[in-house]
């Protein structure tokens, strides 16, 4: 199913848009593909996975990104990346775990800890 969108769909996007087109294709391919599994799910099984809570984890990163990415943006090259990777990664795994926006992540961190 995701393969039979995702083709088409980079097949005409990169042709109209170069490298952006398949990036848009991928997200869209991607979001339809959970979108319809998340039904699935839903409707054969009647389970929800998310809660309210968890609309907050997407506005999260975001602020993390550009938190980092403004406070970094004089770092250039592999080191800057690595770096800008490390702090994104490091402060919203902390945001998250001191919030308990989904408690699957603080059950691992915890797991991980004995």
């Amino acid at each position: 199913f995701l393969l039979a969108m995702l083709i088409p769909l980079n097949y005409f996007l990169v042709k109209s848009m170069g490298y952006n087109g398949s990036a848009i294709s991928n997200l869209i391919s991607f979001f339809i593909y959970n979108a319809a599994r998340l039904w699935f799910i839903w409707y054969k099984f009647k389970l929800q996975p998310f809660t309210v809570r968890s609309i907050f984890a997407p506005f999260i990163f975001v602020i993390v990104y550009f938190i980092v990415h403004s406070s970094m943006q004089q770092i250039d090259g592999i080191a800057g990346l690595i770096i800008r990777t490390t702090a994104f990664a490091l402060l919203s795994s902390i945001v998250v775990l001191l919030t308990n926006i989904t408690p699957d992540a603080t059950q691992l961190y915890y797991l991980a800890l004995e």
